[in-house]
């Protein structure tokens, strides 16, 4: 599977048969072979072999958590606070969040790391920023960064890891 940034809360997740894409505006497009199906609400949805739960946090935010080639990846929207235990207990374990840490409307990098610390992903993907100096003081472990991010469930590591995906234009 393959991730890469375009910026704010955008991504393009791929995998072997189906592309799921992520907009600024809390949309989800998945891609078949030429076919999309756009996702706008909270809900449950199943589209060749790619399961996607969305749930209302705010009025205005929908976060997905993505079941994909055996990996599970939770976008958190721009959720303005922390995740309620029953919300928690919907989501079960993440391999990768993708949690915004630009403090404008959303979460400032310290809640970011409230929130990584409920959610305790294997990798973090830090989105929705102008400056990341803030909140890699707060992460403390160092980061690493990279053009897109390839993985598979055999390439998780064992602590939780920070990936900085550079944006991609286009």
């Amino acid at each position: 599977m393959e991730i890469v940034y375009y910026g704010c809360l955008s991504f393009r997740i791929k995998g072997k048969n189906v592309s799921i894409a992520t907009d600024l505006l809390g949309k989800v497009e998945v891609e078949d072979s030429g076919s999309v199906f756009p996702i706008q609400h909270p809900g449950e949805y199943e589209i060749k072999g790619a399961s996607i739960f969305g749930f209302s946090t705010s009025e205005n935010n929908i976060c997905y958590l993505f079941e994909l080639e055996g990996l599970r990846l939770f976008h958190l929207g721009n959720i303005k606070g922390k995740l309620t235990d029953k919300q928690l207990g919907e989501i079960g374990e993440v391999d990768v969040l993708f949690v915004p840490v630009g403090g404008k409307d959303t979460l400032v990098p310290k809640e970011a790391m409230e929130v990584i610390s409920q959610v305790e992903p294997k990798i973090v993907i830090p989105m929705n920023f102008d400056s990341l100096d803030e909140f890699l003081k707060e992460e403390g472990d160092g980061a690493e960064t990279l053009p897109k991010l390839t993985i598979s469930k055999l390439d998780l590591p064992i602590e939780t890891k920070t990936v900085i995906l550079e944006r991609k234009s286009g």
